[in-house]
């Protein structure tokens, strides 16, 4: 929309050479991007002063998807090491169990159904 809306400012107050809408609207991406090939420049102060309105904007909206990327890569990692820490917790728990059901077996005059004693 911001794009759009520069290139429509563009057209609208003779700011480049070139006034059709494919042209301002090239220069707006190409001026929102910061690549600025220098093909198309601003000729008048007005314009000079929106191309660095949309220069600001441009790197702000790179600034923010990138803050935005980083917190979400971020966060997947907090949750692999959240996840991990519940599967070490869970592999203690059964390895207790494990322990407890052993002992408890090996305590008591269970026989197996073929008559022999279960614990050897």
């Amino acid at each position: 929309m911001t794009i759009l809306f520069f290139a429509l400012v563009y057209q609208r107050f003779d700011v480049i050479n070139d006034r059709s809408f494919v042209s301002c609207l090239y220069f707006s991406v190409i001026t929102f991007t910061t690549v600025g090939y220098g093909d198309l420049r601003p000729v008048t102060p007005e314009g000079k002063v929106l191309a660095g309105a949309l220069v600001f904007f441009g790197l702000g909206l790179l600034g923010f998807i990138s803050a935005q990327l980083t917190a979400r890569w971020l966060r997947t990692e907090r949750r692999e090491a959240s996840v991990a820490t519940e599967l070490a917790s869970l592999r203690s728990e059964i390895a207790e169990m494990k322990d407890l059901l052993l002992e408890a077996t090996r305590s008591s005059d269970w026989k197996l159904e073929g008559g022999q004693d279960r614990t050897e």
